[in-house]
């Protein structure tokens, strides 16, 4: 590093009233006005030496309580004068870009939990912020500074909650420069400021003016310690930039006079309103037209000073996001071209002043003839780039005519020029579009993969979703839209079909990181508001949505660790207020739904719910259902999923299987349930895509109002099996409908609490402790669920011709369960659907109800004598 590398520029405001600071002045009403920045056109210079992040943050603390002063990432320029402009192009240039060894990332408005205070613990706040950062920032010393508004209170008085806006400092192993990092940043997730790698961008330190009132943050700066002092810069990729058509590399030349002139014709325009919008339209004509980011963004912050505007500063800043909008090859939202909107009558000539204006081609033309070079010719065809092709045609015709050139030939001509010059207009336009629709939809490209069975995923800021490839079309056609209206060539479904084409390829992923991340997954319970990520002790940490977490869904809750579940405690406990122990029992539930709402499947179990009607269990389980998001749960009849590849497939990602209403005669697919209860690999396919593999982590949940058959006697079923009983009953004045309901409305963040430490619970144990009641519940399943498989197995005989009537069969196995101690024995109907669950017909038999394919074993006739064996 050189010594101008290892320094900071700092630049302090000239003229009276210009500040870089803000200020807040609280009335006698108890309101607050806020001045915002006004650092002016004028600065006076000086570098001071850095060497590490501990100077950097020496010398933000140093200059912090001068409101005048600011840090810029470029370097003056040798022998410049005391006073300067912020600018690096010519004519007026006084600062070079440089590559440096810190870099500052600012955070506006960055979402996050609207429990976190920043007055209570910044540290844990700026921690949270870090996370959203790249691995390369993360366990890095870091100086943070709080930005001038945060914790100041709204109109109402109250501090609005739930963002941060936060400045961050690295020291790195190596300079960089600002357009390295805009690079970067191109590729990866993370919602900073990308205005501040511009190198003449203030990067305002100074701390707040406030008038009448305290600062709300104690402490708005500090520094977070990392393991290392510094970041190793990662590597940054080279990243093609599509600019807009017709976007020129040449800026043009414009004299003090026109510039002032041109100044002066839209100044009434700026007093009408609109100001922002206006200068994001001057701002993007000028850009498209070759002017300079700075030099563009310049020009609109002379129009507001000129006109008084307090917000000059802002008018700057948007400039400088709307050029980089249009390098990107789109529009910024909500900007329109000073064409299209702003009625300005005398436009065509600020063009001609500013040096934007149409070329005279029919005046270029006049200057050809037969004897014309071909430099001379190329000259002027590649003036017909920006130009429709009609245009174009039009124009070729009269170049030859003058020139005598071959038509043909002439069109070659500007096809060539076109691509030597490929921002003149005549691109790859189907590239500009793929590349506009990732920048303005899916932040360029970061939001949007397409995973080896042709899938495409969204990251939705919260979760990666599964999109149909309509999704794209509909978020594709406006941009296509504008580009043809703009191009004056193509169509929509051939650019459709290109795009599609291109983008595929631009976001596949041959890794398949989605399905990669279920085959080997942490902890972590995303919540609304934040993924709650677990430690092996079962500590939760709240850290901010990232999009390489690659999780695949959502709670549709906040997690707030003080909310409390009154409500909801008083309610559950009532459901199991016929167990032996309810706290037991509601305990051990939550240890359930806590397990269920995260990744992690370190315990094989198959749940089942058992208990009449009206009993609880379908609003307990409601409120989990809701807590789990329409993301995490695939609800459908578990003995009709197996035989279905696509039923299968829909199983990926989700946290749980349900199956509400399980017939008592249901004979279970225990093979199928054994496979899903815990980490299996399983082949699924969507509809029109290819199969894929992926590893299943669903819970399967069962509700019932009698137990299902099973026909598996093994251990291996037996261990899985998690029964929880609901044995109350609510009739009449103890049911109240809508109640649990209303619970969820204003309780939600505090069951998630109980979810939450269910699960810490569960993991600090190491394994579900259930209560004598579920352990009850289990043993009388397996007793009643089997008893008839047993009975079949041990005391009959199976023979394709044998009947035997159903009363005489229903008689012998009432005698055997009473003999092997079985009690609550099974209804005569009950064994007639469970005989035909596990196979067995219903037939008659001398007019009788009689069961074919098996009789009782003979030796016990005698000893049954109410049995009777027809003569077959």
């Amino acid at each position: 590093m050189n010594k101008k590398e290892n320094s900071m520029t700092i630049l302090t405001c000239y003229g009276k009233g210009k500040r870089a600071a803000k200020k807040f002045v609280k009335h006698d009403d108890g309101s607050i006005e806020k001045i915002g920045y006004n650092a002016g056109m004028f600065f006076e210079h000086e570098e001071r030496p850095v060497n590490s992040i501990y100077d950097v943050a020496n010398v933000i603390n140093d200059i912090g309580d001068n409101q005048r002063k600011s840090i810029i990432r470029a370097q003056i320029k040798d022998d410049m004068p005391k006073l300067v402009r912020r600018k690096i192009h010519a004519p007026e240039a006084a600062f070079d870009p440089v590559a440096r060894p810190y870099v500052m990332f600012d955070f506006d408005n960055l979402k996050c939990p609207e429990h976190f205070d920043a007055s209570q613990n910044p540290q844990q706040i700026v921690k949270w912020v870090i996370e959203t950062l790249p691995n390369s920032f993360q366990n890095v010393t870091c100086f943070y500074k709080f930005s001038s508004s945060q914790n100041i209170p709204d109109e109402k008085g109250k501090i609005p909650r739930g963002a941060i806006s936060l400045h961050l400092w690295f020291w790195c192993d190596r300079s960089v420069l600002g357009e390295e990092w805009k690079n970067y940043f191109k590729t990866v997730p993370a919602p900073i400021d990308q205005a501040l790698f511009s190198p003449v961008q203030l990067h305002f330190t100074a701390n707040p003016v406030f008038e009448n009132m305290d600062d709300p943050l104690q402490q708005r700066s500090g520094m977070i310690v990392g393991d290392s002092e510094f970041i190793v810069v990662p590597k940054i990729p080279e990243v093609k930039i599509h600019a807009a058509p017709g976007r020129t590399e040449d800026e043009p030349e414009v004299s003090m006079d026109a510039r002032q002139k041109a100044l002066d014709i839209l100044s009434p325009y700026y007093q009408k309103g609109s100001r922002n919008e206006f200068c994001g339209a001057i701002a993007a004509t000028l850009y498209r037209k070759g002017w300079k980011a700075e030099n563009a963004a310049h020009l609109v912050l002379e129009l507001a000073e000129a006109s008084d505007d307090e917000e000059a500063q802002s008018r700057y800043d948007n400039a400088i996001h709307i050029c980089n909008a249009v390098d990107m090859g789109r529009r910024a939202k909500g900007i329109p071209t000073l064409k299209n909107k702003f009625e300005i009558n005398e436009l065509s000539e600020v063009l001609d002043l500013l040096g934007i204006g149409k070329p005279d081609i029919d005046k270029l033309i006049s200057g050809l003839n037969n004897q014309s070079s071909l430099s001379d010719i190329e000259k002027v065809v590649k003036a017909l780039c920006p130009m429709s092709i009609a245009e174009q045609e039009f124009y070729l015709d009269k170049i030859k005519n003058r020139t005598k050139n071959n038509i043909t030939a002439l069109r070659k001509m500007l096809k060539e020029v076109a691509y030597d010059e490929p921002h003149c207009g005549a691109q790859d336009y189907a590239d500009i579009l793929t590349e506009k629709l990732l920048s303005y939809e899916y932040k360029e490209g970061q939001n949007l993969l397409n995973s080896p069975d042709r899938s495409y995923w969204f990251y939705n800021d919260h979760f990666w979703e599964r999109i149909p490839i309509q999704h794209i079309k509909n978020l594709l056609l406006p941009h296509a839209r504008d580009l043809i209206a703009e191009i004056e060539v193509g169509t929509i479904s051939s650019f459709n079909n290109e795009v599609l084409n291109i983008l595929e390829g631009r976001v596949y992923r041959n890794d398949d990181p989605l399905r990669k991340f279920s085959a080997d997954p942490k902890p972590i319970i995303n919540c609304r508001n934040g993924e709650l990520w677990f430690d092996k002790n079962g500590k939760a940490t709240l850290k901010p949505h990232r999009a390489d977490s690659y999780l695949r869904c959502c709670l549709d809750v906040n997690y707030d660790p003080d909310a409390t579940s009154p409500m909801f405690d008083k309610a559950a406990l009532e459901i199991f207020g016929k167990s032996n122990d309810p706290q037991g029992m509601f305990r051990h539930f939550m240890e359930l739904a806590g397990y269920i709402c995260q990744y992690e499947r370190e315990h094989a179990i198959i749940v089942l719910l058992h208990g009449g009607g009206s009993n609880g269990k379908t609003s307990l389980v409601k409120v989990i259902r809701k807590m789990l998001g329409k993301n995490s749960v695939m609800s459908d009849r578990i003995s009709s999923i197996e035989d279905s590849v696509f039923k299968i497939g829909d199983l990926d990602g989700k946290l749980m299987l349900l199956d509400d209403d399980v017939d008592g005669g249901t004979c279970l697919p225990d093979g199928f349930l054994k496979k899903i209860s815990e980490e299996k690999a399983m082949t699924g396919q969507h509809k029109r895509q290819h199969p894929f593999e992926f590893v299943c982590r669903t819970v399967p949940v069962m509700l019932a109002n009698d137990y299902p058959v099973t026909s598996d006697l093994t251990m291996g079923l037996r261990r899985r099996l998690m029964v929880i009983p609901f044995k109350q009953t609510f009739t009449g004045k103890n049911m109240k409908t809508g109640l649990f309901d209303e619970i969820w409305d204003k309780e939600a963040s505090g069951i998630l609490n109980h979810a939450v430490t269910g699960f810490q619970r569960l993991k600090q144990r190491g394994h579900f402790e259930q209560p004598d009641d579920c352990l009850n519940a289990k043993a009388e399943w397996i007793a009643r669920a089997n008893i008839l498989t047993t009975f079949i197995q041990e005391e009959c005989e199976l023979n394709e011709s044998y009947r035997m009537h159903l009363g005489n069969f229903y008689e012998a196995f009432r005698d055997y369960c009473r003999e092997v101690g079985v009690r609550n024995q099974q209804t005569r109907r009950g064994v007639e659907n469970r005989l035909e669950a596990l196979g067995y017909r219903i037939g008659p038999l001398d007019g009788k109800k009689a069961v074919w394919g098996l009789r009782v074993t003979p030796p016990d006739f005698e000893s049954r004598k109410a049995i009777t064996v027809p003569n077959l």
